[in-house]
């Protein structure tokens, strides 16, 4: 990453720079999970920025926002899981949907859906 280009594209678009703690950033990739969206955690920086831009009213809760998102949820899986068993060091898993243990079949998923 250039530093220097950087600052010109912020200064051009008039942009803001945020900084997002890991909390942050594994509620924005919960929020994005629940959506249907698998992401890895690093590539939810952008959400959970925008968030943070959003309660600090510098974004308005009626402004249209891009954030893009370039990693793969195939790419930590081992975060989401402990993410969701709430054994992430340091982290709240405030969002966590309890994985469900089953057998493999289809009676078994439909006993759980039920």
């Amino acid at each position: 990453v250039s530093w220097k280009k950087s600052i010109r594209g912020i200064e051009w678009s008039r942009g803001v720079v945020e900084q997002v703690t890991d909390q942050e950033i594994m509620d924005a990739k919960a929020f994005v999970d629940a959506s249907g969206i698998g992401a890895e955690p690093a590539s939810c920086c952008s959400i959970a920025g925008a968030r943070k831009l959003v309660r600090a009213g510098i974004i308005d809760k009626k402004e249209r926002v891009v954030a893009v998102l370039t990693g793969n949820l195939l790419k930590d899986p081992d975060v989401v899981v402990n993410y969701h068993l709430g054994r992430l060091k340091g982290i709240k898993s405030r969002y966590a949907n309890k994985p469900i243990m089953m057998e493999s079949s289809l009676k078994a998923v439909r006993k759980v859906l039920e």
